[in-house]
């Protein structure tokens, strides 16, 4: 009896390598938008995990530690996307934690545990109608 082995395993790297090249385009379209979708659910984990953590401390402290913790334990994966030919900017990261901020902010107040707090800039127009009594 021949072994067939050898030759099945050539044929099966072939056609694992052609599904390869076909299906790489749309992989390589996905890596960015994984990516983006990743960063921002770890900014999520960080600014939860950084709140628990100063709670009841200031803004910028509990700001820069999560910026610090993100940076450092998203390095290799920052460098395995640039090695790939996508640049993710320190920009995108400090998006994402402020966004998570809000959201954080958001499920607080919905959850009652924060009261509602309005920032508004010197604009007449931001301004919130004022009640007349």
């Amino acid at each position: 009896m021949i072994d067939l082995s050898f030759v099945i395993g050539a044929v099966i790297a072939v056609m694992i390598a052609f599904v390869i090249y076909k299906v790489w385009p749309a992989m390589k379209a996905f890596i960015p938008a994984g990516a983006l979708y990743f960063i921002n659910w770890f900014a999520d984990v960080v600014v939860r995990a950084v709140e628990s953590d100063f709670a009841g401390e200031g803004g910028g402290r509990k700001r820069e530690e999560a910026f610090r913790r993100i940076n450092e334990a998203m390095a290799p994966i920052i460098e395995f996307l640039h090695k790939l030919g996508y640049d993710i900017s320190a920009e995108r990261i400090y998006e994402a934690i402020q966004a998570a901020w809000i959201r954080l902010d958001l499920d607080e107040v919905r959850a009652g545990i924060k009261p509602i707090e309005y920032e508004y800039e010197d604009e007449e127009d931001d301004k919130p109608p004022e009640s007349e009594e």
